[in-house]
């Protein structure tokens, strides 16, 4: 499989029409697929730091876990009082370094705790030379989107089209 930091947009939008033509449909009805838990490990290595940990935000998947094993990542899972109900505080008290990596699924896919817009603003903040990565797998049912987010405190990648 390739690695996702091998992979640039171009080649990404030249592979896509390559598909459509082949299998004459438009471009636009060509959705690239990648293995989830490949692209996240690929993704944490793109952006680890020495004592880097990544923090979730709740209860993760096997996929999720088994992605910050193979990039080697340290993994702190945060549920705080409940798992049902995001909690903030708790992920925000787990960060000690502004190189931590938050992973969010919003609403989380176990338990369908959420946040909102303004939390994850806040955890953003948190680290500002960090990641946080929002899985918005369920996005459907939730209606709310990191995306229109403004914010520019760290690195912000989205994984709703999975």
């Amino acid at each position: 499989m390739t690695s996702f930091s091998a992979i640039s947009h171009v080649n990404l939008e030249d592979l896509t029409a390559w598909v459509a033509r082949r299998a004459m449909a438009e471009k636009s009805m060509i959705l690239p697929f990648a293995e989830f838990s490949e692209v996240l490990a690929d993704l944490l290595n793109v952006h680890y730091q020495s004592r880097s940990r990544l923090i979730t935000a709740g209860l993760v998947t096997p996929a999720v876990a088994m992605a910050a094993e193979k990039a080697q990542v340290e993994l702190v899972e945060q549920t705080g009082d409940s798992p049902f109900a995001g909690d903030v505080n708790s992920v925000l008290e787990a960060v000690t370094t502004p190189h931590d990596l938050i992973y969010v699924a919003n609403p989380n896919r176990i338990t369908g705790a959420n946040f909102s817009l303004a939390d994850l603003e806040q955890l953003a903040r948190a680290v500002p030379s960090g990641l946080l990565i929002v899985d918005e797998y369920y996005f459907d049912s939730y209606q709310i989107s990191g995306l229109i987010s403004k914010t520019k405190s760290c690195d912000f990648y989205d994984f709703s089209w999975f």
